[in-house]
């Protein structure tokens, strides 16, 4: 399933960490929903008629909405805090408004400049010491409804893009891409569909076609390290 992207003008809220006050990406984000609303928003329960005078075809096809019923349980309520949780703190060490973030913005776009040499001296985590980047992993069997979950939850609680439109920043805020990842494990491919969410996220926003610029056209299309480094630039 994909995920319609969703788009909407930023409305500012004012955060209780002051770290968090002065910038504009935390700022734009809703409010984190609490478990017990968050559940009433989620449930959708099919409306299932009598099936006294409906023949066997009908009553099967029926019974087939119910595959489209939302239950919400706690891991749905985990799930959206742990995300809610990792997004505003990708944003952290990112303000746009600060002067070192607008300085690694354009080295981190620059071409000239190695993505090494910028890992090397540790100003592709801007201020941040951590070695890893917050992540979230959900698993289980094949059928238990994790794709639902994710869904269910991104679709509701998060925009796709924020557009800003205040003085001192007025750049186009993608919240999350959603890919999914090629059954061959080819990184090629992933950065590839990397790359296309992009594009799809800017549909009606900007005129844009990355991905053409990587695809090959004929012979060899570009390496992944230049995939690698198209991306970082992108992202920035």
């Amino acid at each position: 399933m994909t995920l319609k992207v969703t788009l909407t003008h930023a409305k500012y809220r004012n955060p209780a960490l002051e770290i968090h006050r002065d910038n504009p990406l935390i700022c734009a984000l809703p409010e984190k929903i609490e478990s017990g609303r968050l559940r009433q928003l989620l449930t959708s329960v099919p409306q299932i008629i009598s099936s006294n005078e409906l023949n066997k075809s009908d009553r099967i096809h029926m019974t087939r909405q119910l595959r489209k019923a939302v239950i919400p349980t706690m891991p749905y309520v985990e799930f959206n805090n742990a995300l809610y949780e990792i997004i505003v703190a990708g944003y952290e060490q990112r303000n746009p408004l600060d002067p070192k973030v607008i300085q690694w913005s354009y080295e981190i776009a620059n071409p000239d400049i190695d993505i090494k040499l910028l890992v090397n001296s540790n100003q592709t985590t801007v201020n941040s010491n951590d070695t890893t980047t917050e992540n979230l992993y959900v698993t289980g069997l094949s059928g238990v409804g994790k794709t639902k979950l994710k869904n269910a939850v991104l679709s509701l609680i998060f925009p796709t893009v924020v557009l800003h439109s205040r003085e001192d920043f007025d750049e186009t805020q993608i919240v999350y891409l959603c890919i999914d990842m090629p059954h061959d494990g080819s990184r090629v491919t992933l950065l590839h569909n990397l790359i296309e969410a992009i594009d799809k996220s800017l549909v009606g926003i900007e005129k844009t076609n990355y991905l053409a610029t990587v695809k090959p056209k004929s012979g060899r299309g570009a390496s992944i390290g230049a995939l690698q480094t198209f991306l970082y630039s992108l992202c920035a």
